[in-house]
């Protein structure tokens, strides 16, 4: 385990964080913790306006659709940070079923920022997401977040980075 990873364990560790370190084969590390999105604080849908539309692909497609989101993130019901997220519908919404988002996220921690993005398949209850950078502590960052959306807003993220 190399000294970014102790230091990240024990920052994560300080805040309350569930922390879980194992080295495989070679010099890899993993860093894998569990936190809570609180739902949403503050919330904006905003659709494409029918006057706004050049194009549409099939005819008549909803896509382009974006929520943005943005709330605490809490370990053990204590809050940690913060996250912003975005989030744009990629393909037809229809009554029967909803389309793809592409999804992306940042994340406030302990010790600097988490980068995340991809795509959320139906049935938009939870998914994965490529770790695509950070900031301070996580400053090469790399890795996924597992989410799981609850009904009653909040959705659970398994962090898991790999040095």
């Amino acid at each position: 385990m190399n000294k970014t990873s102790i230091a990240l364990g024990a920052v994560l560790a300080g805040a309350g964080f569930v922390v879980a370190s194992t080295a495989s084969g070679q010099a890899d590390a993993h860093q894998r913790f569990t936190v809570v999105a609180k739902a949403p604080r503050n919330s904006l849908l905003a659709h494409p306006c029918a006057q706004c539309i050049d194009f549409s692909q099939p005819d008549g497609a909803h896509i382009g659709g974006t929520e943005y989101d943005s709330g605490a993130i809490t370990s053990h019901g204590k809050v940690v940070g913060h996250f912003a997220l975005v989030s744009i519908g990629v393909s037809p919404f229809t009554q029967a079923r909803p389309g793809e988002l592409q999804l992306t996220a940042s994340m406030k921690l302990p010790g600097g920022q988490l980068v995340g993005q991809g795509l959320e398949e139906p049935p938009l209850d939870g998914g994965v997401l490529a770790i695509t950078g950070g900031t301070g502590r996580y400053a090469h960052a790399r890795g996924t977040v597992r989410y799981t959306d609850h009904a009653n807003g909040d959705t659970t993220l398994h962090i898991d980075l790999v040095d």
